[in-house]
């Protein structure tokens, strides 16, 4: 009658040479296969607030940013910069990182009118960490001393940046439609890359960005000192644009079949189940090999 011999791994009865290579083997088959790594997770916040020019890249912005940007806008066409101003105070609580603001170009040639409504704009976001404000194209009679206004204002605040865009257009006529105002597919990439140029050279804010959640503007009975007669700069029609940033699919679907993979808890899982089966596999085989 044969006998069988076992031997707990770590007994003091293993074989001290046989014991010191399975160890290798398991440490090898352990820290061989590294754990799958987390789903990355968004850690900054861009919000985008504008009127068509802005809605034209509202693809693009999002698109030139990374895995770590949770991304925003909300764009409208024809939109007064008093209209923004609503909106911006209406979700002031989710501005916590960094905001793109692309006003301007709707609104009255009147410039004392144009000032107020600046003034209100970022007073209101005078506690937003990061705030650019993009310059209009100069390609009517009154853009010029409205950017001069933009700029004027801008200086007051630390946390505010003006960000060129109006010689950029008029050096390139391709960037533009034949107004010389509204962009191109050239132009959409063009501004897209001003503004994630402008926000990606920013360090974090130092309580965290959080995730961001734009309101809809909220109505209002009160008067605003803001309000006046609009120029719109007639571009096509469309409607409100907000772009979230997509939140990571539960699973993905190829095919017929679910991709589970794509979980990260279970990837995590897996990984961990990979190293079990490596570790026990190499254990079983070296004491079926010394029976």
């Amino acid at each position: 009658m044969s006998s069988r011999r076992c031997y707990r791994l770590f007994s003091p009865s293993f074989p001290s040479f046989p014991r010191l290579l399975t160890v290798l083997f398991l440490t090898v088959a352990i820290l061989g296969s590294p754990l799958a790594p987390a789903a990355a997770q968004p850690t900054r916040s861009l919000v985008v607030v504008g009127d068509s020019i802005v809605l034209s890249a509202a693809e693009e912005i999002p698109a030139m940013l990374d895995a770590s940007w949770t991304v925003q806008i909300d764009a409208e066409v024809s939109r007064p910069t008093n209209v923004g101003l609503k909106i911006l105070q209406a979700n002031l609580a989710s501005l916590t990182d960094t905001l793109v603001i692309g006003l301007g170009a709707n609104d009255s040639s009147s410039p004392d009118l144009f000032r107020r409504r600046v003034e209100a704009v970022l007073a209101a976001v005078a506690e937003v960490p990061r705030v650019f404000w993009f310059e209009i194209a100069e390609v009517r009679n009154y853009y010029p001393e409205a950017n001069a206004i933009i700029r004027d204002v801008a200086s007051r605040y630390d946390n505010v940046e003006v960000l060129p865009w109006s010689a950029q257009a008029l050096a390139d006529p391709s960037l533009t439609a034949d107004d010389g105002l509204h962009l191109t597919a050239a132009g959409q990439s063009a501004l897209a890359r001003v503004a994630v140029d402008a926000v990606t050279a920013t360090a974090p804010p130092e309580n965290g960005a959080g995730v961001v959640e734009l309101r809809p503007n909220g109505a209002s009975g009160a008067t605003d000192p803001t309000a006046g007669t609009e120029e719109t700069n007639s571009a096509p029609p469309s409607v409100a644009f907000t772009f979230p940033a997509p939140a990571p699919a539960p699973f993905s679907v190829s095919g017929d079949s679910f991709d589970l993979s794509a979980i990260p808890a279970f990837a995590a899982f897996a990984a961990v189940l990979e190293r079990l089966v490596a570790a026990v596999s190499v254990r079983w085989l070296w004491l079926g090999a010394s029976n």
